[in-house]
């Protein structure tokens, strides 16, 4: 690359690399379900922030609420932005954005902390400074429902970078299905927080989608579990389990999109999501072969090929 397209492209990250990276930034995430009787947690990413409000709350109708999720995987949406034509000035900026996130991103590849504790002094293991003020902070975004509400409190985050994870315990013990929000000032993050005793294995296959429910501590099947086949906003079919803890449905769909799956029993649940390429294993595939009897051939001789 010559010296001055090298100039160039670094001019033009400069300005990223030497903006301050602590602007208020967290994250939440659930990654396993929880026995009763086990102590809880989440994953936290958070940056920037001196303190957090969690606020959990329990969903008294599970089925329904998996049921009407937009997404299984994260709450919200995007609004699609309107469609047009973006100005001159707007695919400079494009290709500004994208050309200096590239060029930090290969330049954070080669350390084990920000880049701009090397290039500017600062420390790599101190967090930014939060903004500080003379008052208590309060969160500003309200409580979505105070009569689901069943544990507030307040975290003090301790991660020395921006993508460090830190479990945060949640002081629930009760088995059911809540949904936790992180709060700071209008900030929010979400994720959901499962207790049960009851685990589901769901396997697809000859047009059947089949459910093995089971106790989570003994291993047992569970007997006259519900199950639900939920689609957005449609609740497609019902089944229970029988003793041996089995319970399936047969599709006629060539593809089905995004499914849900719950399992009810008493108050502990399961959850598995189907996605299409899940129903890729029970279409029929057909492939043919050719093949020749040798790699290469000199001039004039005869080809032979099989065919399978």
């Amino acid at each position: 690359m010559k010296p001055l397209r090298v100039f160039v492209l670094l001019a033009l990250a400069a300005t990223g690399l030497c903006q301050p990276e602590a602007e208020p930034y967290f994250s939440l995430n659930s990654f396993k379900t929880w026995a009763s009787g086990a102590k809880p947690s989440l994953s936290l990413n958070s940056w920037g922030t001196d303190s957090l409000e969690f606020r959990v709350y329990r969903v008294n109708d599970p089925v329904r609420f998996f049921e009407q999720l937009e997404s299984p995987h994260n709450f919200g949406g995007l609004v699609p932005r309107p469609a047009r034509e973006a100005t001159l000035l707007e695919r400079i900026r494009d290709w500004k954005h994208g050309t200096r996130t590239s060029i930090r991103r290969s330049l954070r590849a080669q350390f084990t902390e920000s880049p701009s504790a090397h290039l500017f002094g600062r420390s790599a293991t101190a967090a930014p400074a939060p903004v500080k003020s003379s008052g208590t902070q309060f969160a500003e975004a309200p409580v979505l429902n105070s009569q689901q509400l069943v544990l507030t409190f307040q975290h003090t985050p301790d991660s020395h970078n921006r993508w460090e994870s830190r479990n945060v315990e949640i002081g629930v013990k009760d088995r059911g299905v809540y949904l936790v929000e992180a709060v700071r000032g209008d900030l929010r993050a979400y994720t959901i927080l499962v207790i049960s005793d009851l685990v589901m294995i769901t396997k697809t296959g000859n047009g059947r989608i089949v459910n093995f429910v089971a106790d989570r501590n003994s291993g047992e099947p569970v007997k006259g579990a519900e199950l639900f086949l939920l689609a957005r906003d449609q609740r497609k079919d019902t089944a229970q389990s029988d003793a041996d803890g089995f319970a399936e449905w047969k599709f006629a769909e060539a593809k089905p999109e995004d499914l849900r799956l719950v399992a009810r029993s008493g108050q502990n649940y399961a959850v598995n999501t189907l996605a299409s390429y899940a129903f890729e294993a029970s279409r029929e595939h057909w492939q043919g072969y050719i093949y020749t009897d040798r790699p290469v051939y000199r001039p004039g001789h005869t080809v032979h090929f099989k065919g399978e």
